[in-house]
């Protein structure tokens, strides 16, 4: 091969073993969309969950939110084994007619927007902010903190973002970005776990060991009835993925429940094994710092 042709096939050979290994209908591909559809704005949520119940109760939350979900998710795979439904609105068709079909489609309009609404907020409010840290001090009006700012900014994730990747009609064409996705997710989670140790009491005043800071938030614990229905919305939303799971059956290759039942369990343990190392550790990293309450409010 010239120099030309072999640059080319390293730079392509990530596709290459995406196309191995998370081929179309595959369990692997599959896997990778339920995390992704897990792992979004949920994940930074969830040290909220662990300052409000603590190391212990917040570790038992992730572990309740995951066992609903994946029973609930088995539920839905089961139904759409039986009926042959693609969607929600087909098994609903299936067992309860037009109407059935109609009421669904409605629930599912409702929850939909709702999720687009908390991704549009988030991609809004963060974007402005993540550039000034880049150091971009001195953006332009019409793209800063301003409302009009907020604004151009979704906007352009609207139709440069969701646009784009909602226009597939099957989620497995989405498996290359739901790789990228889930490197990124993991890269969050991979950051946050290290900046936990980063800080020492060597490092100056109002600085402590790791070990202070784990004391101090598994000892410090002050659970409240407000906070616990405060943090099981934000447990429940980290699991939402039975609006995919009919689609995520029906695009299998073996379509059977045993094939089902590995997704369900490698994408809900792999997401939840996530989501304890965030919450335990972004909580402990900020556990004695004096602004924690704010901190954990933001």
């Amino acid at each position: 091969m010239s120099p030309k042709q072999k640059f080319v096939h390293l730079v392509s050979s990530p596709v290459r073993l995406v196309r191995r290994q998370v081929s179309p209908g595959s369990v692997n591909s599959s896997v990778f969309s339920l995390i992704i559809i897990c792992m979004g704005a949920g994940t930074i949520t969830i040290p909220y969950v662990f300052y409000e119940n603590g190391l212990i109760l917040g570790t038992v939350f992730v572990f309740f939110g995951a066992s609903l979900s994946l029973y609930t998710g088995f539920l839905i795979a089961y139904c759409a084994e039986k009926t042959g439904g693609g969607s929600f609105e087909e098994i609903a068709y299936h067992l309860y007619g037009t109407k059935g079909l109609r009421f669904t489609s409605f629930c599912n309009i409702l929850c939909n927007v709702g999720f687009l609404i908390s991704y549009v907020v988030l991609f809004k409010d963060l974007t402005p902010y993540t550039l000034k840290l880049f150091g971009a001090d001195n953006l332009p009006s019409f793209l800063d903190d301003s409302w009009t700012g907020k604004a151009v900014w979704a906007t352009i994730f609207c139709f440069m973002c969701l646009l784009p990747i909602s226009m597939p009609r099957e989620l497995q064409a989405l498996r290359f970005t739901s790789l990228v996705s889930f490197g990124i997710s993991i890269f969050v989670v991979l950051t946050i776990f290290s900046l936990c140790f980063r800080e020492t009491a060597a490092d100056g005043f109002e600085k402590h060991d790791f070990t202070e800071r784990f004391s101090t938030a598994y000892h410090d614990t002050n659970v409240s009835l407000a906070g616990i229905f405060n943090c099981l919305p934000l447990i429940i939303f980290s699991y939402m993925y039975q609006p995919n799971i009919p689609a995520i059956y029906c695009e299998l290759k073996r379509r059977n429940m045993g094939n089902m039942k590995k997704v369900l369990g490698i994408g809900t343990g792999m997401a939840t094994v996530a989501y304890i190392m965030t919450g335990m550790f972004g909580y402990v990293t900020f556990a004695m710092n004096p602004n924690v309450a704010s901190i954990m409010d933001e």
